[in-house]
Parts: C-alpha cells; sequence; structure tokens
C-alpha cells in the first residue's frame, strides 16, 4: 500500500481504527492459492497502485453515502407513521391516547 504522508495516516488510524478501515481495503488485498486446499485466500499483500488515501476516501464516502440513506429513511418513516396515524383517526376521530400519571407510573388509557 502506498501511505504518502505517515503522520497522517497514523492519526488517520487512531482516529478511525484499524479494523474499521481495514473493511475498506481488504478488497485490495491479492489472492494466494493454498497449496493443500487449492482455495484462494487474501494475503497481507497489496494490488499495485493500492493508496491510503484513497481508501480513507472510500471510507469517507461510505460514511455520507450512510448518513444520506439514514436520512431519507426517516422521511420515509416519519411520512408512513403519519399515514398511519391519519388512517386510524380517520375511522374513529375521537380515539386519543391519553397519558395519566398515577402513582409515579404513565397509565395509558383509549377515550372514544
Amino acid at each position: 500500500m502506498q501511505i504518502e504522508d505517515a503522520d497522517r495516516a497514523k492519526r488517520k488510524l487512531e482516529q478511525v481504527g484499524y479494523y474499521r478501515l481495514s473493511d475498506f481495503w481488504y478488497p485490495c488485498r491479492k489472492f494466494v492459492e493454498k497449496s493443500i486446499s487449492q482455495k484462494k485466500e487474501r494475503s497481507d499483500r497489496f494490488l499495485p497502485k493500492t493508496s491510503f488515501n484513497d481508501i480513507f476516501n472510500l471510507y469517507l464516502f461510505d460514511k455520507k453515502l450512510r448518513l444520506l440513506m439514514l436520512d431519507a429513511l426517516e422521511r420515509i418513516e416519519i411520512y408512513v407513521r403519519a399515514v398511519i396515524a391519519y388512517e386510524i383517526n380517520k375511522e374513529e376521530p375521537h380515539r386519543l391516547l391519553l397519558r395519566r400519571a398515577k402513582g409515579g407510573v404513565n397509565r395509558f388509557r383509549v377515550v372514544g
């Protein structure tokens, strides 16, 4: 693996963690054949032109994509909950959940 700036690479490994980043460089590891099983396994050597900066940029891209997906999922969840609440209350508009504190314990009851 090419490491352009060793100090930066060390900082990033300390911040993010070796095992977290290793998920992103795993596909860049070379295959080796095991003579006994004839099965290919990943070695500790990297493919040519594998760069730490590219691996770290892939990690950042994954992080941003995950945040975008969670944001979109949250919008869908809120919309579905609103539709369900609307549909339930359309049938029985006086059906509400009322919270009552009784003896320090919250109780719910259906009114309607």
